[in-house]
């Protein structure tokens, strides 16, 4: 830990501060989007499926997902019938995003959050809550969250059943896509065992 201290860039640390927040403004190739702005988005975007990414490069789990399933994702589904939206949860992590990006061989419009609406600030940082104007899911949004949605906006949702027995119903994560998107029934919610 000490090593890591010692030597400069060998730790990041995604973490939204008032300087953060100035600093993310002179990064003018990432846009901040409040949540009802990327609803906005998201719902203007009619003609395509669309897979919502929410995620910080400075999160293991985020990192494990871009490897094991979002690159691949990117590069195998055909864009003149997908969207994507890979979204920064905050500012904390603009400075390194592009270079996270390209590393997984993505390229594409990059957005964050930056949501001081009361809306938002009530909901505890639950976004998914926030984004389809009804309760989904209890407490805040983890990360990586995965929303995929069809061409009408329609979120498609799965019952969880974890490894310690707890359940809940969530936004169905991309890395248990096992159909393309034309055969996704979004009005079924799936039931799917999660191990952590």
């Amino acid at each position: 830990m000490l090593l890591a201290l010692m030597v400069p860039g060998c730790v990041r640390l995604c973490y939204e501060s008032p300087g953060r927040i100035r600093q993310a403004a002179q990064y003018t190739s990432q846009i901040p989007l409040t949540v009802n702005e990327l609803k906005t988005l998201i719902d203007q975007d009619s003609n395509k499926y669309k897979l919502v990414v929410l995620y910080s490069n400075c999160c293991g789990a985020c990192r494990k997902r871009f490897g094991d399933t979002y690159s691949q994702l990117w590069h195998k589904l055909d864009s003149s019938t997908v969207s994507w939206y890979f979204v920064q949860i905050d500012c904390g992590g603009v400075k390194w995003n592009e270079d996270f990006l390209k590393s997984y061989g993505i390229s594409t419009a990059m957005y964050y959050l930056r949501d001081d609406s009361p809306e938002y600030l009530s909901s505890n940082g639950n976004i998914t809550n926030c984004l389809f104007n009804r309760r989904i899911t209890d407490g805040a949004t983890a990360t990586p969250t995965t929303y995929i949605l069809d061409k009408n906006g329609t979120l498609k949702l799965a019952y969880y059943i974890y490894s310690d027995g707890t359940t809940s119903v969530e936004p169905m994560d991309l890395f248990h896509l096992r159909t393309s998107l034309e055969e996704i029934d979004f009005l079924a919610v799936d039931t799917l065992m999660w191990t952590f």
